[in-house]
């Protein structure tokens, strides 16, 4: 089963949360392929990875600069006829992409996955996390957000394997284009816009 894990990265390295994906892909096979995306992120694909995985993906341009959602869901879609699944935490930015990328493939979208049990049976929370729900998913593509909290993370390895260099320019049929970041004094709170989505709240007075 040929698996690819969506790494979160922060500050130019991998964060914790892509050693746990990493783990969660151990438990559907042993050909793993760790996805680096964004602007500038050729050093990290070259630099360290995790054990078990086999080879890393680099996606390096501005057309995918701080998470462009709709750019980088039509890169997913572009690999994802070599995969079996794709798997990332299910942190604000994948939560925001891996959706409109099983929309585009029109596969289900399993989200906040807590268990997996084999290569069709996942176990997601539902009602709030009130109850706890079984899946059986038989599709041929898995796409999935895993909650990094319930998995361990994966031993990191100093020197990363082949890194394979896709080239591909996605269409951008929406318009979108990252414009600014704004954070609150505390630095916590991030806020993205697209230049549409700004210009229209430019227009409201929604600043």
């Amino acid at each position: 089963m040929k698996i690819c894990v969506c790494a979160e990265l922060n500050e130019g390295k991998f964060s914790d949360q892509t050693a746990r994906a990493v783990d969660a892909a151990k438990k559907l096979g042993d050909d793993i392929a760790l996805l680096i995306i964004g602007q500038d992120v050729t050093p990290i694909a070259e630099g360290s990875s995790f054990e078990g995985v086999t080879s890393h993906i680099l996606a390096d341009g501005a057309a995918y600069k701080a998470g462009c959602a709709e750019n980088i869901a039509e890169y997913i879609v572009h690999i994802a006829e070599d995969m079996d699944a794709i798997i990332a935490p299910a942190t604000t930015m994948w939560k925001n992409i891996l959706p409109r990328a099983a929309a585009l493939l029109d596969v289900m979208m399993m989200s906040d996955v807590l268990e997996i049990s084999d290569a069709e049976t996942y176990k997601r929370p539902i009602y709030a996390g009130n109850a706890i729900a079984t899946l059986i998913n038989k599709e041929a593509k898995k796409i999935m957000t895993i909650r990094p909290t319930v998995f361990a993370a994966a031993a990191e390895t100093p020197m990363a394997p082949a890194v394979i260099k896709n080239d591909f320019t996605p269409q951008n049929d929406y318009a979108s284009e990252f414009v600014i970041e704004e954070r609150s004094k505390g630095g916590q709170a991030a806020a993205y816009f697209c230049q549409d989505c700004y210009f229209r709240w430019a227009r409201y007075g929604f600043r």
